[in-house]
């Protein structure tokens, strides 16, 4: 309703009374779409700020500006001082425009093409937004056509005594729109015929009345003339159209700032929705496959029972089990006979514990499921932004912007999931290791690189205790570590790994170069091995 042709008529008068006689000594903006125009005023500075964003169009007066220390700019600088002279708005349009002694300026509320045009008597200085130049001369064409007049020279009387309908209303006042005619109490509830009488009182309200802002039954935030009632709560009242439209702004960009909090909450919790029905669901197909601890220990005693078959550089060896058939068991070219025959009881002990901690890992990832769901639902339905903050604030969400502009760093890292569980970081270039080491990985994570040489920070994101990590697990993310180096074509690289507590950037040191107060090391095949699989697309 602020940017109806007749509330625009009542905002032209309150200008009008606001402006004459005073002196515009600047145009700025600082924010795009947002223009501001300051007034010299004898006490207290006076500002005007006029917004083209499609998505929230307005014009209204401002009690303060601070200027930004970046993005500012000035218009027309020559031009002023520029004493106001009048302030009309252009006869059945939504044209507002402000006469100077030497300038005009015309504030057009076109939709998505609105737009602020500076113009003397016959020529186009410029606009606020960039336009075409043939387009910026047809419209100032338009512009030079309309006849503008004063707020209290409106005379808008009905050519018929009565209209049929809405529609036919509309074709002598467009300016009647479907929200003026819902809520005028005047001609809401007529049924047939719209009078004269009716018409003329809905536009005497807008030119006449004080205005008040309601809240409709579906959130919404509107400007009414005062007298008239609807369903809905009444937020304020007795106030002049432009205090009416500063009113509306901060409902704006209130509900604007709540509806985004409220989306990334969501946002969040539908993420972590998604992978914990996906942990659980992995979880869960583990425990059912079974534990194959007793595999590896069977093994371990088969290859114990056959040690003297055994040398260093084996790959593989065949046996006869207890039932006298044939198998064949891998074997780690690099390990001895003993380390071999350790490993596979290793794994078994491993197994046997993860199937534990697996069956614990369904309970809380189920209760984790329900939990969320119950947040995702308290989130959907909450109108009040402080309770949404403290939701956040539960939820460690932080609202802060994303880095732009091309120095950026670039926060997406290669991402693997190690036997369905744990989660697997890799770092892109140099730049983007210190972010995945420095910012991104937490102190109890296990942090990986090949040694000696050139290669991408790894970091295995751990969530309790880094001693509960399968030792196969370790030499997976090692085995990545290497592949992602310049030992990616080595038969063997020993890599460094670590908590990432024990990682250090020295002053000085380039981007990507770290040091490391502890460190353990591991031999392995530089390879994405088989239990390692991606679940993103950013590993190039």
């Amino acid at each position: 309703m602020h940017l109806n042709y007749l509330f625009l008529t009542r905002i032209s008068e309150e200008m009008q009374s606001l402006l004459t006689g005073k002196t515009i000594v600047g145009f700025h903006t600082q924010e795009k779409n947002k223009l501001l125009m300051s007034i010299e005023e004898a006490g207290e500075p006076l500002f005007f700020e006029f917004s083209t964003d499609p998505s929230f169009i307005y014009l209204t007066q401002r009690k303060s500006f601070r200027k930004a220390s970046r993005n500012y700019k000035d218009f027309f600088t020559d031009y002023f001082p520029l004493k106001i002279l009048d302030v009309r708005i252009a006869r059945g349009d939504r044209v507002i425009k402000i006469t100077t002694e030497r300038l005009f300026i015309y504030f057009l509320v076109r939709g998505r093409f609105t737009n602020i045009f500076f113009t003397t008597t016959d020529r186009l200085l410029g606009t606020f937004k960039d336009l075409k130049e043939e387009r910026a001369v047809r419209v100032f064409a338009d512009i030079n056509s309309y006849i503008f007049q004063k707020a209290k020279e409106t005379v808008l009387s009905p050519a018929k005594d009565a209209y049929t309908s809405a529609d036919e209303l509309k074709s002598e006042f467009p300016f009647f729109s479907k929200d003026l005619i819902e809520f005028s109490p005047y001609l809401a509830s007529s049924d047939q015929k719209i009078g004269r009488d009716s018409i003329e009182k809905t536009i005497a309200d807008f030119l006449h009345s004080d205005f008040s802002i309601i809240e409709t039954n579906d959130k919404v935030h509107r400007i009414l003339p005062e007298n008239w009632k609807t369903d809905g709560t009444l937020l304020h009242s007795g106030l002049s159209a432009l205090e009416a439209v500063s009113i509306l702004i901060k409902f704006h960009f209130s509900n604007e700032t709540q509806s985004d909090l409220r989306q990334t909450i969501i946002a969040y919790l539908e993420r972590e929705l998604s992978r914990t029905e996906k942990s659980l669901k992995a979880v869960e197909e583990r425990l059912t496959s079974g534990s194959k601890a007793d595999v590896y220990r069977k093994t371990g005693s088969l290859l114990l029972g056959n040690y003297h078959l055994m040398t260093k550089g084996m790959k593989e060896i065949d046996l006869f089990d207890e039932q006298g058939n044939k198998c064949t068991v891998n074997l780690n070219p690099i390990y001895s006979p003993k380390e071999n025959i350790n490993d596979y009881f290793e794994r078994a002990r491993d197994e046997e514990s993860a199937f534990e901690k697996n069956k614990e890992l369904v309970a809380n990832y189920r209760i984790k499921k329900e939990k969320i769901v119950e947040l995702l639902t308290e989130s959907e339905s909450l109108t009040d932004h402080s309770k949404l903050e403290l939701l956040a604030k539960k939820l460690n969400i932080k609202m802060e912007k994303k880095p732009s502009g091309n120095n950026a760093p670039d926060v997406k890292f290669r991402e693997y999931l190690i036997d369905e569980k744990y989660r697997l970081y890799v770092g892109k270039d140099s730049i983007n290791n210190d972010v995945l080491t420095l910012h991104f990985a937490k102190k109890e994570d296990l942090w990986f690189h090949a040694r000696s040489v050139p290669g991408s920070h790894v970091v295995l994101r751990v969530d309790g205790d880094y001693k509960e990590i399968p030792k196969s697990v370790i030499k997976t993310a090692a085995a990545v570590a290497a592949f992602y180096s310049k030992a990616k074509t080595a038969g063997l690289s020993p890599v460094a790994f670590t908590q990432k507590k024990y990682v250090v950037k020295r002053k000085g040191y380039e981007p990507g170069k770290v040091a490391l107060l502890k460190e353990s090391v591991i031999i392995v095949r530089p390879e994405i091995p088989a239990n390692c699989k991606p679940i993103n697309d950013n590993l190039i």
